[in-house]
């Protein structure tokens, strides 16, 4: 059963409706006319970077690349440099974001009475 907020590699994709969220059609129409592409996901990948360029808010692309890097590098080094460099959110952000990702999980399985092993549960043969 995949609960809501559970990330698949499909949702790290940058989609059209996460780029109305952050854009304005003229900001759209800008970009278009700048890039030559009229593919969402790279107006919506030039868009999210404006935004957390010059605002404080989190986008999607910037938490999802956080994500994918700490779960795969798990490298507090690396997140830091690509979040000075504007490229992520910090680390310090992504560990409260899991962390709260991890209590809804918790609370959804308590609410649904439905158990979940340990992370080091090992059925021994």
């Amino acid at each position: 059963m995949k609960l809501k907020g559970d990330l698949q590699c499909s949702d790290l994709e940058i989609s059209c409706k996460s780029c109305e969220e952050f854009s304005t059609p003229a900001l759209s129409e800008f970009l278009v006319s700048l890039t030559g592409k009229n593919h969402s996901s790279t107006v919506a990948s030039i868009t999210q970077d404006i935004v957390y360029a010059t605002t404080d808010q989190r986008t999607p692309k910037h938490v999802a690349l956080a994500m994918s890097l700490r779960k795969y590098k798990r490298s507090k080094e690396i997140l830091t440099t690509l979040n000075r460099l504007g490229h992520t959110v910090s680390y310090s952000d992504i560990t409260r974001i899991e962390t709260s990702a991890a209590r809804t999980v918790l609370n959804l399985t308590r609410e649904l009475r439905v158990f979940l092993p340990p992370p080091d549960y090992r059925k021994e043969c």
